[in-house]
């Protein structure tokens, strides 16, 4: 049975990106875990694994940026796309 909404158990979760990351292609080409992992006990599960990034990326926004982006955002009903009604100005 699914539980929609609720996030998967965390074994799971790594049981599928240890198994995904092992593949040759990713062992050659690389892989981006993108929001992955969420908290320290992922991390800890990683780290056991011994699944070791060669870059972390980290991109921080202000509270305020993050409300408009969510408020603005628009999922497409028949691709399913997701975008952002009013793009953010870049300052340079």
């Amino acid at each position: 049975m699914i539980n929609q909404g609720k996030l998967a158990n965390d074994d799971i979760v790594l049981g599928l990106v240890h198994n995904r990351v092992n593949k040759s292609d990713c062992l050659i080409q690389g892989f981006v875990l993108d929001g992955f992992p969420k908290t320290l006990d992922q991390v800890d599960m990683i780290d056991k694994m011994k699944i070791q990034p060669s870059f972390v990326i980290v991109l921080e926004l202000t509270d305020d940026e993050v409300i408009n982006r969510l408020k603005n955002r628009r999922i497409d009903p028949v691709t399913g796309s997701v975008y952002v009604e009013t793009a953010p100005t870049m300052v340079i």
